[in-house]
């Protein structure tokens, strides 16, 4: 604003530099003529530079504005967690020529101008800006960082072992913005989880993905209308994945969601949002992976992991009352107007013994191992359906989220073995006592099926937990502490800490943090 409130003055004084040197009776010696010349020049170059630079940051300062008045109702983005876009313009900073300290040398066009937004949700970088009258960097990338420090103790009434240590459950590097084209962003997201890798403190390459949004590139439509995806990501399927970890209530997921799950997987995908209908809003998405859940298994040409036969999965997000804010399941907006969103997703594969490592895979309901230990031999392909609804409700510093669950096991190959049908769901209820700071929370999980017994009876498991959460500076900073009662679990996952047959009582306090 300086630059444009200081623009006419600057002019005036110049010109009545000149008009002061053009009267002077010296002026007409020839050596006062040729420098009189000289300045002339440097000074219309640097009124020219003055004048672009001038022009540039008053377009800056009208789309800042603009996106300013946007910000107190920011459009809903995608349904995933990390859906990169970087559309807001930044300070501006040159370097640019100074002519008039180097007099009589020859004069350059000015350098390209570098945005260097610094925190914003992430720590922000831009630029090259090539075009001026476009006004928008080439490259744009944010870094960020969150994790998660766990206390965990589980006291066993069955067969498995006790335990009693400190972890880190996540902890994670971001990277995401866009490469040349504001319609191709792109996202990686590293892990660095203490249980993982039998004990050993790898980072693990957990989300690597471009997006293309052609809808808005190609055809002049709306932003987020319709893109293409490729790389690994949480294919859309159920809500308990398809919601962050960061912004879950509990520590972590339910045995229902783990067993009834799609998670990360490579493949490509088409992803959008519908148009609004009075309000409401849907976001969709269609995927082709290599399977379910298995984003580290590697081809049957090289160790025979994964078969050839691919896995499809599509999930719809119904955004009822329109808004739904970026605080996932938790009601820290404390609304006003209560808040409601519906899903539903759908899953299928065909595994095959080709690729064994993906054919053994899922778990079964008795016992949470995988279905190999119960099938018999000679069977070496079957089909696997999942289906998956959701409701999720936010007033007034309440909140409910409940999943249900449905897969079958069928089309068995090699054996005369009858299709097994599982079910499963879980409902968690969240209030604060205190708005935006603490949070009562509640949960119960079930799991009923036939797959442990090939089909010949029921078998099920229930978790029932209950906590509360300190929230400090909302997902950014808080502190959750859970107890849940187990009676048999059917999972086996390190995230959650729990594993097949767990009986018994798990306390778990999760401090998480964010930048």
């Amino acid at each position: 604003m300086f630059l444009l409130q200081q623009k006419q003055p600057l002019k005036c004084a110049l010109l009545a530099l000149i008009g002061l040197l053009a009267t002077n009776p010296l002026v007409g010696q020839a050596p006062v003529q040729n420098e009189l010349t000289e300045l002339k020049r440097i000074v219309h170059q640097q009124q020219s530079v003055i004048q672009q630079q001038s022009d540039l940051l008053e377009r800056q300062m009208k789309r800042f504005e603009a996106l300013e008045a946007q910000s107190s109702n920011p459009p809903i983005g995608f349904a995933s967690e990390s859906r990169p876009v970087f559309d807001s313009l930044p300070s501006v900073q040159t370097n640019q020529e100074n002519g008039a300290a180097n007099e009589g040398a020859a004069p350059r066009d000015p350098e390209p101008a570098y945005f260097n937004k610094g925190y914003d949700g992430g720590f922000t970088f831009a630029g090259p800006i090539d075009d001026l009258k476009d006004g928008k960097p080439k490259f744009t990338m944010k870094i960020g960082s969150w994790g998660q420090f766990r206390h965990n103790f589980f006291d066993s009434r069955g067969p498995t072992l006790d335990q009693n240590d400190l972890e880190f459950e996540r902890l994670r590097l971001t990277f995401s913005g866009y490469a040349y084209n504001p319609n191709f962003t792109y996202s990686f997201q590293f892990d660095a989880d203490s249980d993982s890798g039998a004990g050993a403190q790898n980072v693990d390459a957990l989300d690597y993905y471009g997006t293309y949004d052609f809808g808005a590139d190609l055809f002049g439509a709306q932003k987020k209308r319709m893109a293409l995806r490729f790389g690994r990501w949480k294919v859309g399927f159920n809500r308990a994945r398809e919601e962050s970890g960061i912004r879950m209530q509990f520590s972590d997921r339910t045995t229902a969601s783990v067993l009834f799950d799609f998670d990360r997987s490579i493949g490509v995908g088409l992803l959008g949002e519908m148009l609004p209908i009075i309000g409401e809003k849907f976001n969709w998405e269609f995927a082709l992976t290599n399977g379910i859940d298995n984003a580290g298994f590697l081809p049957s040409r090289a160790v025979e992991q994964l078969d050839r036969n691919p896995g499809f999965a599509a999930r719809v997000n119904w955004l009822v009352t329109g808004d739904w804010g970026k605080d996932g399941h938790a009601d820290l907006d404390f609304r006003d107007v209560p808040a409601l969103r519906l899903g539903s997703g759908f899953t299928y594969t065909r595994p095959d013994i080709e690729g064994l490592r993906e054919f053994v895979f899922p778990r079964v309901v008795s016992s949470g191992r995988n279905i190999i230990t119960v099938l018999p031999a000679g069977i070496t392909a079957y089909n696997l359906f999942m289906f998956a609804n959701d409701i999720n409700l936010k007033y007034q510093g309440f909140s409910f989220v409940s999943e249900t669950y449905f897969r079958q096991i069928a089309g068995f190959s090699g054996g005369g073995l009858p299709s097994f049908s599982d079910y499963g769901y879980w409902n968690e209820v969240g209030y604060f006592i205190v708005p935006e700071k603490v949070q009562l929370i509640a949960r119960h999980a079930h799991i009923r099926g036939d797959s442990g017994s090939l089909g010949a009876f029921d078998t099920s498991s229930d978790e029932l937990a209950a906590g509360f959460v300190v929230y400090f500076n909302k997902h950014n900073s808080k502190l959750t502490f859970d107890v849940t009662d187990l009676n048999g679990a059917t999972a086996n996952d390190s995230a959650i800490n729990i594993r097949p047959g767990d009986d018994g009582t798990l306390f778990r306090t999760t401090y998480q943090w964010k930048f």
